[in-house]
């Protein structure tokens, strides 16, 4: 995997962004995908426009967000020992904090992943120093304290939905995360942005 530097020749910052994939043509396609969210353009046209250079292997600084909203929800969150980069433990599962959400949860790549995932910071989580202690465990916490009810699940995924004006049910993105994303299935742009910012709250509305 590699990370890639896309931008649209002629602009300064619009449509600049940083993609990972394995080909520059992989990296142009997914920034086609998402810049065609608010550009309406075909991809052989989106090809003349945009310009693509390799800055390297990729590794998980490639997805660190914005510093200060990360560190402004560590705030809101209690937990202003993380940083970008730390090492996490969310429900067994490796991987290393690149930044946060607007669900105020925390953007996590979990390790021989390529991509962020939305992480609850107190639901099954022990953080680690620079040399591999643990100076946060909340696994012991009670399942009541840190985990969502359902209803209010539910209530955050239609007030996500509604903000971004989507036409999606609740029941329909409970529906893509379980049958597509989980699977590695393909799904929309709109609605990965509708899994990346509630991934918590789809896994309570998916337990069994």
């Amino acid at each position: 995997m590699f990370e890639w530097q896309l931008a649209i020749k002629g602009e300064d910052t619009w449509g600049r962004r940083t993609v990972v994939a394995e080909t520059a043509g992989k990296a142009k396609y997914e920034h086609f995908r998402y810049m065609s969210e608010f550009w309406d353009i075909e991809f052989r046209d989106f090809l003349k426009h945009v310009s693509c250079h390799k800055v390297g292997p990729a590794s998980a600084k490639s997805f660190f967000g914005n510093k200060e909203q990360f560190e402004r929800n560590c705030e809101y969150r209690n937990i202003p020992f993380a940083y970008q980069g730390m090492r996490i433990e969310v429900a067994g599962k490796m991987g290393t904090i690149v930044g946060s959400n607007r669900s105020c949860n925390l953007d996590v790549v979990f390790d021989g992943r390529w991509y962020a995932e939305n992480c609850h910071p107190w639901w099954e989580t022990r953080y680690f120093d620079e040399a591999g202690n643990v100076i946060k465990d909340y696994r012991e916490q009670k399942v009541d304290k840190v985990r969502m009810e359902q209803e209010q699940a539910r209530q955050n995924v239609a007030s996500f939905v509604a903000e971004r004006e989507y036409t999606y049910t609740v029941d329909q993105v409970v529906d893509n995360y379980l049958k597509y994303y989980k699977n590695g299935s393909y799904i929309s742009h709109s609605m990965k942005d509708c899994v990346k910012h509630l991934e918590a709250e789809l896994e309570v509305l998916t337990q069994r």
